[in-house]
C-alpha cells in the first residue's frame, strides 16, 4: 500500500491544487471503496479523486506521471473487485460535467462522455429511433467501462458501433483514435497501456421505435430470467473456446456454494452475490477454488472478466 507518510509526501499538491480550485475537482484521502462497488466490499483508497474538468484530470494525470505514481480508473463498479487491503494507486472518478455530455453529431452519430450510462444511451437512441445498443441492454455501468472490456451480450459487443474513442495517455496527452485502428477481441479492450477513456463516438442506424422496444423487451425478458439479481460484478470468469464458465462451474458443483458472505449463484454458476457481511477475501476464495479445480479435472484455465484491484493477501 502507499503509506500516509508517502502520500502526503507524493500527493500533498494534488490536495493544494483542488483545494485551491475546487471547481475541477474534489480529492479524498483514506476512502472505503466499497460504497463505490457492485460488491459492496473492499478496502481503502489512500487517495480518492473525483475529477469534473478536463483540466483537472490532466493536472492529477500529468502529476501522477511525474512522481511515478500509479493511478486507477472508476466507473460504476459494476465489474471490480477491489481487495480487503485497498489499492496501490491514486483512484480517479470522471464524475463532472466533461465526462458526461451527449451531443449529435449527424442523423446517426452522437459523441458521448465516458462517464454516461448505458441506460441513458438506450432512452436516447429509443426516443431518436436508433438502433445498435438495445442488445446490451441491462448491463451496468458507464461508456468508458464498457468500452475498457468490450462488453457484449447476445453476440454483439460495444466495439461494433465504435466510431472513435478519445483518451488521455499516463502522460496526460490526449488523442482520438479512428475505429480502423481500434482491435478488440472477447471482453478484451483495445486500451492496455492505462489510457483514460474521456469521449467516444458511437455510430447507430435508423430504425423504429417498435422494433427497438421489442429487442429491449425481449433482452430485458431473458436477463430476468437467467441472471441473478442480488449483488454481484456481472459474469466474474470470460467464457472459454469449448463450454461457457458457468456451464463448467455448475458442473464442477460451486451452484450456491458459500464462503462466507459470497456464494455462487444458484440461477448463474458463473456469477458470485454477496450478502451484508460479505468481505473481498470471500469472493476472492470462491475464485481459487473455482479456478484450482477447473484446472485439476479439466485442464482449463479461468480468466478472470472483472477486474481485480489489489491482491488477496498482503
Amino acid at each position: 500500500m502507499i503509506s500516509s507518510i508517502e502520500t502526503d509526501n507524493k500527493c500533498s499538491f494534488l490536495f493544494d491544487y483542488f483545494a485551491d480550485n475546487p471547481y475541477e475537482g474534489l480529492i479524498q484521502s483514506k476512502v472505503n471503496l466499497a460504497r463505490y462497488t457492485s460488491f459492496k466490499t473492499g478496502g481503502n483508497a489512500q487517495v480518492l479523486c473525483d475529477i469534473y474538468t478536463l483540466k483537472g484530470l490532466k493536472t492529477v494525470v500529468g502529476f501522477c506521471f511525474d512522481n511515478n505514481i500509479p493511478i486507477k480508473i472508476l466507473g460504476f463498479g459494476t465489474d471490480v473487485l477491489v481487495s480487503d487491503y485497498g489499492v496501490d494507486a491514486v483512484v480517479i472518478r470522471l464524475t463532472g460535467k466533461d465526462f458526461s455530455e451527449i451531443s449529435k453529431i449527424d442523423d446517426t452519430q452522437y459523441k458521448i462522455g465516458s462517464r454516461v450510462s448505458l441506460q441513458k444511451i438506450i432512452s436516447i437512441t429509443l426516443k431518436n429511433q436508433m438502433s445498435g445498443v438495445e442488445w446490451l441492454c441491462g448491463i451496468p455501468g458507464s461508456l468508458g467501462g464498457l468500452i475498457s472490456l468490450n462488453a457484449g451480450a447476445f453476440g454483439y459487443d460495444i466495439s461494433q458501433i465504435l466510431e472513435s474513442v478519445t483518451v488521455m495517455s499516463l502522460d496526460a496527452g490526449i488523442e482520438t483514435i479512428p475505429a480502423e485502428k481500434l482491435f478488440f477481441g472477447y471482453r478484451k479492450g483495445f486500451f492496455e497501456n492505462g489510457e483514460i477513456i474521456i469521449e467516444a463516438v458511437l455510430k447507430f442506424s435508423k430504425s423504429t421505435y417498435g422494433r427497438i422496444n421489442k429487442i429491449l423487451t425481449d433482452v430485458r425478458s431473458q436477463r430476468k430470467d437467467k441472471f441473478p439479481h442480488s449483488r454481484s460484478a456481472g459474469c466474474v470468469f470470460k467464457n472459454t473456446q469449448n463450454i461457457h464458465s458457468g456451464e463448467l462451474i455448475d458442473r464442477m458443483g460451486f451452484k450456491n456454494i458459500a464462503v462466507g458472505g459470497a456464494k455462487v449463484s444458484a440461477k448463474h454458476a458463473n456469477f458470485i452475490v454477496t450478502s451484508e457481511g460479505a468481505e473481498s477475501r470471500h469472493i476472492f476464495e470462491l475464485i481459487r477454488l473455482i479456478k484450482q479445480k477447473a484446472k485439476m479435472e479439466f485442464n482449463i484455465i479461468l480468466e478472470p472478466e472483472i477486474k481485480i484491484w489489489g491482491h488477496e493477501n498482503e
